[in-house]
């Protein structure tokens, strides 16, 4: 029989699911309380966060959700990750599962699209948010830069040759 706490739990899980483009599911079971904290203080950086769940509440809450096909690959004691930027969000998990093999990756969703333990690993190697932007922004000042470089130099001769032509006529003078 349901509680009324349980009742609510999945309720705002379920908006929470309705609500996010991403959503990871990593395995935590043989991790201390210091190593969940210190990933939860990694994910930070990026913007995400992680709650620890039941699975059967999340097998509820998924229902109708685009998380629900991602729901029969839990197995054992999971934690969600969502918000934040999700290549970032998957760089962290990643990165402390090499350093903690207990971590494991059951998968996720992106924009609807459900992700095996290969494709959190992949969504890893793609470039964050920031990357995409810096690497826009050099790509845009590259030309402005060559425009500039080349109208000086233009300039620079030009005032070369009137110095040119001003101390021939004092010479001449």
């Amino acid at each position: 029989m349901p509680t009324a706490a349980k009742e609510k739990a999945v309720e705002e899980l379920n908006a929470l699911l309705s609500e996010r483009n991403t959503v990871l599911l990593v395995g935590y079971r043989g991790l201390k309380v210091t190593d969940l904290q210190t990933l939860r203080a990694q994910l930070k950086a990026p913007g995400a966060s992680m709650r620890i769940i039941k699975n059967t509440l999340f097998r509820l809450a998924a229902k109708g959700t685009p998380a629900e096909p991602v729901s029969e690959i839990l197995d054992g004691p999971c934690a969600i990750v969502f918000d934040g930027e999700p290549s970032a969000a998957a760089k962290a998990l990643t990165e402390f599962a090499k350093k903690k093999p207990a971590l494991l990756l059951h998968g996720g969703v992106l924009d609807g699209a459900p992700l095996d333990s290969a494709g959190v690993e992949a969504l890893s190697k793609a470039p964050t948010r920031e990357e995409l932007l810096s690497g826009l922004v050099a790509g845009l000042q590259g030309p402005i830069s060559g425009l500039v470089y080349a109208l000086h130099g233009v300039v620079s001769q030009l005032v070369y040759a009137l110095d040119e032509i001003k101390t021939q006529k004092e010479e001449a003078a």
